[in-house]
C-alpha cells in the first residue's frame, strides 16, 4: 500500500517544515543562477509539494513522476485519479516510474529533482540516481528521501538477511570496501555506498562526455512523522559554467544545509497556543509543566513559521 493511502501529505508538521527549510535552499540556488528553475518530484495524490513549491518558489515547469503500475498491469484507474486530483493546471504528470521516465525529463535545463521514495533504500534507488546523474547536463539540486529501516526484502522480523544484501549491493562496491551490512548500520552504509558509487560514476561521465561536473553533499535531514526518514540534497555543479565554490558555499549559508533533526515531539493545539503567548520570564516556568522534551520546545520556536496550522472542533 502506498503512504498516500493512510497519510493526508499536507499535515505532516515535520515534512511541512522540511518543504519550507528546502524552498529556501531552492531559492537561494535559482538567484545564484539568475533564472527560473524546473521541478521534478513525485506529487503523490495530494501534490502538496508542488503547491508548495509553486507558491514559495521561482519555479518555471512542474513535473510528477509517478508509477501506474500494480502487481506487473498498469492501472489506468490510478492514473485517471492522478490527474483528477493536480491542483495545479502547469503540473505535467508522467505516469511511470523514474527509470522509465528518464528520457522524458528536461535534465539538460536548471532542475530540483526530488525522488521523495516511501520505502526503504533499496539497489533500484541508486541506479535511478545515477541514471539522473549521467543524464544532467546544467547545474541542479538533486535530493532522495527514503525510509531510514532496513528493506523488507533484507529482513524477517528482527532478523536481516546479509547474504542477500550483499549480494545485491556488490555491483556498487569497490573491492576494497570491506564493511558489512547489519540491523544497526543498513541504512547508513546503503548510503555511504550510494554515494561513493555516483562519485566513482560521475567521473567516469566527466572522462567519457567531456564533462566539468562536480557532485556536493548539502543536506542529510532527518524527522519522523511517523516512520524515520531521511532526505539527502546534493548539488551538481557543471563547474565549465558557474563556480562551484561560490554557489557551495552559498547554499552551505541556509538553514538546512549540514545534518538537520527535525524529529520532535507533536504539540496539541493547547500547547502551541500556550508556548505561542508565554512571555520570557515564564517559560522556563511553563516548559517545566508540560513535560515536553526540551529538544521539542526549540525546534518548535525555531521552525514555529513553517509548522501548519490545525483547527480543533469540539461536537
Amino acid at each position: 500500500m502506498n503512504s498516500y493511502d493512510t497519510v493526508n501529505y499536507k499535515i505532516r508538521p515535520q515534512k511541512q517544515i522540511e518543504r519550507g527549510l528546502i524552498s529556501q535552499l531552492v531559492n537561494t540556488f535559482s538567484n545564484f543562477i539568475g533564472k527560473r528553475i524546473n521541478y521534478i518530484g513525485m506529487g503523490s495524490l495530494y501534490f502538496a509539494d508542488f503547491v508548495f513549491f509553486n507558491k514559495n518558489c521561482t519555479i518555471d515547469k512542474m513535473i510528477s513522476i509517478e508509477k501506474m503500475m500494480d502487481n506487473g498491469e498498469y492501472n489506468i484507474q490510478k492514473e485517471k485519479r492522478f490527474n483528477f486530483n493536480k491542483p495545479l493546471s502547469e503540473i505535467e504528470l508522467i505516469p511511470k516510474s523514474v527509470s522509465e521516465a528518464i528520457e522524458d525529463l528536461p535534465l539538460s535545463d536548471n532542475n530540483f529533482v526530488w525522488l521523495d521514495y516511501d520505502g526503504q533504500i533499496e539497489p533500484y534507488m541508486i541506479n535511478d540516481l545515477n541514471e539522473i546523474i549521467k543524464k544532467t547536463l546544467a547545474t541542479s539540486l538533486i535530493a532522495i528521501t527514503y525510509n531510514s529501516g532496513i528493506a523488507s526484502r533484507y529482513k524477517s522480523k528482527q532478523e536481516i538477511y546479509i547474504e542477500k544484501c550483499e549480494k545485491e549491493y556488490r555491483d556498487f562496491r569497490t573491492q576494497d570496501d570491506t564493511k558489512k551490512f547489519d540491523k544497526d548500520n543498513y541504512s547508513e552504509l546503503a548510503l555511504e555506498i550510494c554515494e561513493h558509487y555516483l562519485m566513482t560514476k560521475l567521473q567516469d561521465y566527466n572522462n567519457f562526455y567531456k564533462r566539468k561536473m562536480k557532485f556536493e553533499k548539502i543536506s542529510n535531514i532527518k524527522y519522523q512523522d511517523g516512520a524515520k526518514m531521511n532526505t539527502i540534497i546534493w548539488v551538481l555543479v557543471d563547474e565549465a559554467q558557474l563556480d562551484s565554490g561560490l554557489l557551495i558555499e552559498k547554499l552551505r549559508q541556509c538553514e538546512i544545509s549540514g545534518d538537520v533533526n527535525l524529529t520532535m515531539q507533536v504539540l496539541t493545539l493547547y500547547e502551541k497556543q500556550c508556548l505561542d503567548r508565554c512571555n520570557e520570564k515564564d517559560k522556563a516556568n511553563l516548559i517545566k509543566q508540560m513535560g515536553i522534551d526540551q529538544s521539542t520546545i526549540d525546534k518548535y520556536y525555531k521552525y514555529s513559521k513553517y509548522i501548519p496550522e490545525y483547527t480543533e472542533v469540539y461536537i
